[in-house]
């Protein structure tokens, strides 16, 4: 079993435990994001995350999710996400992140 070892290695998550361990990694990068982009003083830097906000992180969530599977855009291999597997909720995380 490869557990994930930071939020870019979606690709490691196989099992139930593996998610997990990768929820608990967004979580901290999250957080960390969050107090790094609020220590900066920089009113134009809002973190690397996409949003600071977790509400409008699961909207943008459900937009990808429209986007690629509901709407089916041809460059997204629709295999790599349904059926839903564990790896493949990590990646629709991932994607998320950054998704606007």
């Amino acid at each position: 079993m490869a557990t994930p070892s930071d939020i870019h290695d979606s690709e490691a998550v196989e099992t139930a435990a593996d998610f997990v361990a990768y929820l608990h990694l967004l979580s901290a990068d999250f957080t960390e994001d969050r107090r790094k982009a609020k220590a900066s003083g920089n009113p134009y830097y809002d973190g690397s995350w996409a949003h600071s906000d977790m509400g409008i992180f699961l909207e943008r969530w459900g937009s990808w999710l429209q986007a690629m599977v509901v709407e089916g855009r041809p460059h997204y291999p629709r295999d790599e996400i349904d059926p839903p597997s564990w790896k493949s909720l990590a990646r629709q995380l991932n994607a998320a992140r950054g998704y606007e």
